[in-house]
């Protein structure tokens, strides 16, 4: 299947069933989303990571709007109705796809999956994105996965690391060729974070390549790795301090290291008065923010294409909303935000947090 930058923009005419009445309309479909018009006048304008699902009777085709659960119907097409049906799919896929992938990326395949939970299957450089016709997507980074394997009983694509498990089914003849690429990338990518880690003057690279760590995932802590840690240079300047608040309390669960730039990004998570810690210690341009559920956050942030403004947009109508609609991670992460507290001063900062 052609990728997102190959698609061709759909237009014909046809009719549209609005709540004020039925009439004719030209309707275009794009990457950009669904636009209906009568002559000058736009009657819908609704952006692809709007659209919540496609469903089509006969030549009828049903498009439901992802915020307000508004529908319209699309009807004459005739025999383009077929290609309708496509591109509303295609463009909804493609929006949430872009909204997984870190900004400025595109899949190198795309695979259509069948059978009882249709969707696309979007292969990146650095891991899988699933989006299924209805129901919930998903994004599995190869560097945090521990295992791709082919279940010939169900013919399923299966991925299981400390995320969890995903199952893709309906992949066809792909299936078993897609289980053992995904399998080598996996063991790629771990060497490539293990030798990052050693870069970086931690003698975690065994761990890393056997899997007992693995990026963008929170592992445990002992006073050992905590000591190894603090002098490995991961940790800037400007929360060197506050660093040495949380060692001292003793709050420190677990830390979080992604590779980023030639360099490892560092996250501690530590048990706090309102919930959990998540403390940005590679990069001075972060609050500290206190989550419910900070594992909530961390996977979201894999499946967001590494972006934080999905997690931390206060919109409630954008793309970012979109995307937590219909990724579980990026919602808990939304809702389980808990509060915000600035580094002014250590001493102030560790009271607010342990009150």
């Amino acid at each position: 299947m052609r990728g997102l930058a190959d698609r061709e923009t759909f237009a014909a005419e046809g009719e549209i069933a609005l709540p004020s009445g039925t009439m004719a309309c030209s309707a275009t479909v794009n990457v950009e989303g669904l636009v209906a018009s009568d002559g000058d006048r736009t009657l819908i304008d609704w952006p692809a990571h709007e659209i919540a699902s496609v469903s089509r009777e006969d030549y009828d085709i049903v498009v439901t709007n992802l915020f307000d659960g508004g529908q319209v119907m699309l009807r004459r097409f005739a025999r383009r109705t077929d290609e309708l049906e496509t591109a509303l799919r295609l463009a909804r896929a493609d929006a949430f796809a872009r909204l997984m992938a870190p900004p400025g990326t595109s899949p190198m395949d795309v695979f259509e999956a069948a059978g009882d939970k249709p969707g696309l299957l979007y292969r990146y450089d650095d891991g899988l994105r699933w989006v299924p016709h209805a129901g919930d997507c998903s994004a599995r980074l190869y560097s945090e996965l521990g295992q791709a394997s082919f279940d010939p009983d169900a013919w399923e694509l299966v991925l299981r690391g400390p995320f969890g498990e995903t199952r893709l089914g309906g992949l066809k003849r792909v299936t078993r060729e897609l289980a053992s690429e995904t399998a080598l990338h996996i063991d790629e990518a771990h060497d490539a974070f293990a030798a990052a880690l050693e870069t970086a003057g931690l003698p975690w690279g065994d761990e890393a390549r056997n899997g007992r760590i693995t990026a963008h995932v929170p592992f445990e802590v002992d006073s050992e790795k905590l000591s190894i840690f603090s002098d490995s240079g991961i940790i800037c300047d400007a929360r060197r301090e506050y660093w040495d608040v949380m060692v001292q309390a003793s709050i420190v669960e677990g830390l979080v290291l992604s590779p980023s730039d030639d360099a490892l990004r560092g996250v501690a998570i530590c048990r706090v008065t309102d919930g959990e810690l998540y403390e940005t210690l590679s990069e001075a341009d972060h609050a500290s923010f206190v989550f419910e559920d900070a594992d909530a956050v961390v996977r979201a942030w894999t499946e967001a294409g590494f972006r934080r403004e999905p997690i931390f947009s206060p919109a409630e109508r954008d793309a970012a909303a979109a995307l937590a609609r219909v990724l579980p991670s990026l919602n808990a992460a939304r809702s389980g935000l808990r509060d915000r507290v600035i580094h002014d001063e250590p001493g102030l900062w560790r009271e607010r947090l342990l009150k």
